[in-house]
């Protein structure tokens, strides 16, 4: 059964964003004090007094607004009115109930939802008399809280609750291995939201011609059927991870008959787990020690060494393949994030929208695949090249989405080609990430947009098994041995993947700083074209032995 759903409604600037933020528990909405902050719905999900629900923030309900910006808003309050299971109608008892607060009780009324009529900002008990006045809309329920303080909040949620079905318990919970974030990243007017709209099917998003309409980062949950795409994929990588365990088992076999034979002549045991690295800020730290990995009486250079066994990477590879053929088997489940544009820093002329570039960057953080608009129109821009670098930086998949390409004239055969030549150049480091040619307003190509994702996202989860990894080193030396620098050569004893999302190597050398940087990029080259790490970073880590 879903968890139940509750939307938050009332006038501009009576606290129904604070109230979100309270019950969500982070500061998602943007919060000051100016009417009409919050111009979208916004969705989060939330967990008090043990029980999970969805809360909806809205847009500020003026009932006689009918045309502009606040009809809109307007509107996106009716659509959540109508998807709530319970609604909290939020009044301001600084200000006192006025016309309007009457007239959405009214609304409310005839709209038969399960609502609860709450006064705002009541910050103590001295404040509580502020509430008299509103009995007079004729409410069943009256409620008084101080979202900012937190006073109230709980007797209204248990309220609340108590008149709702009871689900949202443990035994309800979302299965979230199915869900990809998706962060939809962009400067101003770039068309986020109409790109979001189109792959909702409706109007879940404001959009105006205006740039910077968007303000804050809005969660969509969006779910479509399982891709059979996605679960053939699955399903050839679970037998190649089968395929893998069963090569490391027979090579910890042929290992563990070669120390019984050898054991009396003094060599090294192996450990027969790799070392387990947690992060990159552990990887750097130079007081760890690595495990003896390679005898000292044996030729690392010889054709007879062969690394450790790595059976329990290589089981664990298994499980997370299973896993994915489960998880592609379900209804594919999308959070997508649309943001607010980022603008130069010149123009970035109020607090407001200081906060909403940072929620932007906060987006990416949130995310695990970036869909990176460009407008077609313009071409590549400096806020552009900006949020490619942090989605990289991040570690984040990123397929980049050319949009309003309908809007480009005298196109020709080439005119495509000539346009990813010079976004390459422009970003020279996202020549991995997919470039989509769509237009929102069209709909042209936006169909091919949910397929891409999850495939980068696939390559983000990918393993390769140790095995592959150190034959794929030797192949990459043989082919091209690394550069001297000052008579000495890079030695590359071993390599494992060592984490996922971004894929991360770690490679133990004899000295770090001999890998030249032009050999590096030739050995990441060769992993993304080996195993198809396309749309996703890569990390390689160097460790000296």
């Amino acid at each position: 059964m879903a968890l139940p759903t509750i939307a938050l409604v009332g006038r501009p600037n009576v606290g129904k964003s604070t109230l979100f933020n309270r019950l969500v528990g982070r500061r998602n909405a943007i919060v000051q004090d100016l009417p009409g902050v919050t111009r979208d719905r916004h969705y989060a999900e939330a967990e008090i007094l043990g029980r999970r629900f969805n809360v909806i923030d809205t847009g500020g309900f003026e009932p006689s607004a009918d045309e502009g910006m606040l009809a809109a808003m307007r509107a996106q309050a009716e659509i959540a009115i109508h998807e709530a299971d319970a609604v909290i109608v939020l009044y301001d008892g600084r200000e006192g109930l006025v016309p309007s607060d009457q007239e959405i009780a009214r609304l409310m009324a005839r709209t038969g939802r399960l609502a609860f009529h709450t006064v705002n900002k009541i910050d103590g008990p001295s404040h509580e008399k502020l509430t008299a006045e509103f009995w007079e809309m004729g409410v069943e329920r009256l409620f008084s809280v101080s979202a900012q303080h937190g006073g109230g909040v709980y007797d209204l949620m248990e309220a609340v609750f108590d008149a709702l079905p009871k689900v949202g318990h443990e035994d309800e919970l979302s299965d979230d291995a199915a869900l990809v974030r998706v962060a939809v990243v962009g400067k101003p007017n770039a068309g986020k939201s109409t790109l979001i709209n189109r792959l909702l099917g409706q109007d879940r998003l404001l959009v105006s011609d205006v740039p910077g309409t968007t303000r804050d980062a809005i969660d969509t949950l969006i779910e479509r059927p399982h891709d059979p795409e996605a679960l053939n994929e699955a399903s050839v990588e679970l037998e190649e991870a089968q395929r893998a365990l069963e090569a490391e088992v027979q090579w910890a076999n042929e290992l563990e008959d070669e120390r019984d034979e050898e054991d009396d002549e003094g060599l090294v045991v192996f450990a027969e787990e790799p070392m387990s690295w947690e992060d990159d800020e552990e990887l750097e730290d130079e007081s760890i020690e690595p495990q003896s990995l390679v005898p000292p009486s044996v030729d690392v250079e010889s054709s007879d060494w062969r690394p450790p066994s790595d059976t329990g990477a290589a089981e664990r590879a298994v499980e997370e393949a299973q896993r994915r053929v489960e998880v592609a088997r379900s209804p594919r489940r999308y959070l997508v994030i649309d943001t607010a544009g980022v603008r130069r820093r010149k123009w970035i002329k109020t607090h407001l929208e200081r906060v909403s570039i940072i929620q932007s960057f906060k987006s990416i953080d949130r995310s695990e695949v970036c869909l990176l608009l460009i407008d077609a129109t313009i071409g590549v821009t400096e806020q552009d090249a900006k949020l490619a670098g942090m989605i990289v930086d991040k570690g984040r998949a990123c397929v980049i989405l050319v949009n309003k390409w309908d809007a480009v004239d005298n196109k020709e055969t080439g005119t495509a080609g000539a346009f990813i030549h010079r976004l390459h150049d422009q970003l020279k480091f996202l020549r991995h990430a997919p470039v989509i040619f769509i237009s929102g307003k069209t709909g042209q190509r936006t169909h091919k947009i949910f397929a891409e994702i999850d495939r980068v996202h696939r390559r983000m989860q990918h393993r390769v098994s140790t095995g592959a990894v150190n034959r794929f080193i030797a192949d990459c030396v043989r082919r091209k041995q690394p550069p001297t620098q000052k008579g000495r050569r890079l030695k590359i004893y071993y390599g494992s993947q060592v984490a996922i999302s971004p894929p991360t190597f770690l490679l133990w050398v004899n000295e770090p700083k001999l890998l030249h940087f032009s050999y590096r990029r030739f050995l990441l080259n060769r992993m993304r074209a080996t195993w198809d790490f396309s749309g996703t970073p890569l990390r390689m880590l160097l460790r000296q032995r």
